[in-house]
């Protein structure tokens, strides 16, 4: 079920799944999920081994591949501890891909030594990134900020934001989009929790409402970020598609250990045809998408930061992760709803990531749009 890895690789997926398989508490997952608390931690812990943010720490010299690889190592092992991990370096791209220093050295650096977290606000609308309405003005080395953000991963425990917004200079009507950081601590800055969600329960998500905050302008991040913002967001379809495939692997493994030891007529179940072909499906569903994934990481890797791989392979790894789940769920019968037995949170997230943007509706506008091309 594994590609052809260099030594290199295996040797990072052998430390994150030991990594996983040690740290990660069956009971405390059960109970962060219940209560929604994030697992700060086992994500230090996580931050101390080298394992948060390993492509854009630049002195190791990792690549994007490599953080697929921690991605499904960790979300195998438990969906919801490996992607509040994974979660915390939300927008961090950005960062690296600017090369400043002083973003990299003030708000980067902690990133990766488990001292601070990031959140990227961008969304607006659940269905359009475009739709940006989020402005600011720029006057005397002073940005001014006002506008709301839906849905804002890790916003109650970020200690700053990126914000997607429109910057003006105060005297001229333009407007640019752009990328600012935006400490927690400015004034201004109103967090509004949206309480309980049904998977990914360990990551809290918010709108964030920004009236009048002032942020230095040296915290501007990048004017005319469409280009940019195209490169992130490939590379994070990325690795939502590997946290995607490392939750359809976790759900895999568990259901195929059960039909296994599960006997019915004194037989194990996974001689019965009717499993076989389940199981059949579900390898080669896992299967295909870690092959999208691997080539579109290759492709990023190789300076082709085309959009329509990395949505084909989040598209497929977010659909076959909610029909393996779905499947594992079934083959472990009672089992499979319990939350003791793990499938049923993994479902849960798995869905989660099926439904929360870029959705699976927006994926395919972002494939087809490539595959027609200019309409006559």
């Amino acid at each position: 079920m594994e590609l052809n890895l260099t030594r290199s690789q295996k040797e990072i997926q052998k430390a994150a799944t030991t990594f996983a398989k040690g740290e990660f508490d069956k009971d405390l997952a059960l109970n962060l999920d219940k209560k929604g608390r994030f697992p700060e931690e086992i994500w230090k812990k996580a931050a101390e081994l080298g394992l948060v943010g390993i492509h854009i720490d630049g002195d190791k010299e990792l690549s994007l591949v490599d953080s697929v690889i921690v991605a499904q190592s960790l979300c195998a092992v438990d969906s919801g501890i490996g992607s509040s991990i994974l979660s915390t370096t939300s927008g961090a791209e950005l960062l690296f891909m600017d090369g400043d220093e002083n973003f990299r050295s003030k708000y980067l650096v902690p990133l990766l030594t488990g001292d601070k977290v990031c959140s990227f606000a961008y969304l607006e609308s659940e269905k359009n990134l475009q739709s940006t309405n989020t402005r600011a003005y720029l006057q005397d080395g002073v940005v001014t900020l006002s506008g709301s953000k839906l849905y804002v991963v890790n916003a109650e425990i970020a200690d700053y934001f990126i914000i997607l917004c429109l910057i003006s200079l105060k005297e001229e009507p333009s407007e640019n989009l752009s990328l600012i950081v935006v400490d927690k601590n400015t004034d201004g800055i109103n967090i509004r929790p949206l309480g309980e969600k049904l998977g990914f329960r360990m990551n809290p998500v918010a709108n964030v409402d920004f009236s009048e905050a002032k942020i230095p302008a040296a915290n501007i991040l990048t004017f005319n970020c469409e280009s940019k913002l195209k490169k992130y967001l490939a590379i994070d379809h990325i690795l939502k598609a590997s946290v995607a495939i490392g939750i359809a692997k976790g759900a895999f493994l568990r259901a195929l250990e059960y039909t296994k030891l599960r006997k019915q007529f004194g037989t194990a179940i996974a001689g019965f045809q009717v499993t076989k072909h389940k199981i059949a499906d579900m390898d080669t569903q896992i299967q295909t998408a870690n092959l999208l994934t691997f080539q579109a990481a290759q492709n990023i890797e190789n300076g082709n930061y085309d959009d329509l791989p990395s949505a084909q392979a989040l598209l497929t790894a977010s659909k076959a992760a909610v029909y393996v789940c779905d499947e594992a769920v079934q083959l472990m019968g009672g089992y499979g709803y319990m939350a003791e037995y793990d499938v049923e949170r993994f479902y849960r997230d798995a869905k989660a990531l099926e439904i929360t943007y870029p959705s699976c509706s927006a994926l395919k506008d972002i494939i087809a749009n490539k595959v027609i091309g200019k309409i006559k």
